[in-house]
């Protein structure tokens, strides 16, 4: 563990992932990307790998082209795939030195490599399947799953960026992970209270929601969650950041975010800390201080109980 000064500075969120990347993924990148790859390479003291990330996009936008081109005939996948994995760890780098060049303490790459906090950890677990794009946040979208049967394990999802990130800075790195409550909130569920639901009158049923909610949270946290942190402990990884922006949708459902949490790094040797936005969070007490082995509360503080 790096030495850390009283109050460190740290990236909560993720970064918004540049032109250059989004577009030269697509093989859309402009000179104008480019060039603003450049300027911010420059800034961030990256200069000796421009070419490097530059390369990729030319190369991406020359596949794809010919994919376009030969149609069924191409035969530059392989090389498709490397060109778009190159780019994306140049990605991940520009995300670190970002952060870094910016004077922050404890770091990460602003999730880089992942497409969408839902719908990255549901897509590498056993389980769930997905129903369709739905609206969040106004004019934000996300795939949203269904739970089908229980939640298990499949692979360490965050393993690979954090393996590729961990000797790239002498910073304290932060792994940030979507938390059970948030993925059981955010989904549909077709598994959980089916025996309920055979037995039970209409007035049994209220209330059900919320138990099915609960079962389906603890499973994601014991089966998926927890296995995850400990395969990142397991190769080096010191500290992790939950994050539950669901965590007040239910206010009386603060109690289960918190039994959530304590199961997801129940015997784990690592610093764990909490992030809780788009709260009320008058509703958190005392209900969080429950926690166990909480090493850091984050929430945003946008004085949105302030009245004019």
């Amino acid at each position: 563990m790096t030495n850390l000064p009283l109050f460190p500075t740290q990236e909560i969120g993720s970064l918004q992932k540049s032109a250059w990347r989004v577009k030269g993924l697509k093989g859309t990148a402009t000179d104008k990307d480019i060039e603003d790859l450049r300027q911010w390479y420059g800034k961030i003291g990256l200069q000796s790998g421009t070419e490097n990330a530059i390369n990729a996009i030319k190369g991406i936008k020359i596949e794809k082209n010919a994919r376009t081109k030969f149609g069924t005939n191409y035969v530059g996948n392989e090389k498709l795939e490397e060109l778009g994995q190159k780019l994306k760890e140049e990605s991940q780098i520009f995300g670190l030195k970002f952060l870094e060049s910016a004077g922050l303490d404890i770091i990460y790459d602003g999730e880089q490599t992942r497409v969408e906090m839902y719908e990255d950890p549901i897509s590498d677990m056993e389980g769930f399947e997905f129903k369709g794009i739905v609206r969040a946040f106004d004019v934000m979208k996300y795939r949203k799953a269904t739970c089908v049967s229980e939640p298990k394990f499949k692979l360490p999802y965050h393993l690979a960026e954090f393996l590729f990130l961990k000797d790239k800075t002498k910073h304290e790195l932060k792994i940030p992970i979507t938390g059970a409550y948030t993925l059981a909130e955010w989904s549909y569920n077709e598994h959980y209270g089916k025996q309920r639901l055979e037995n039970a009158s209409l007035f049994d049923l209220f209330g059900s929601e919320k138990l099915d909610r609960g079962e389906m949270a603890i499973a994601l946290a014991k089966n998926v969650i927890r296995p995850n942190i400990k395969a990142l402990v397991d190769k080096g990884a010191k500290w992790v950041q939950i994050d539950e922006p669901a965590a007040t949708t239910y206010p009386d459902e603060v109690d289960l975010v918190v039994e959530t949490f304590n199961e997801s790094v129940k015997g784990l040797n690592v610093k764990a800390s909490i992030h809780m936005c788009f709260s009320d969070y008058r509703v958190f007490f005392p209900a969080i201080l429950n926690m166990k082995n909480c090493f850091q509360y984050n929430w945003e503080f946008a004085n949105k109980d302030t009245r004019n």
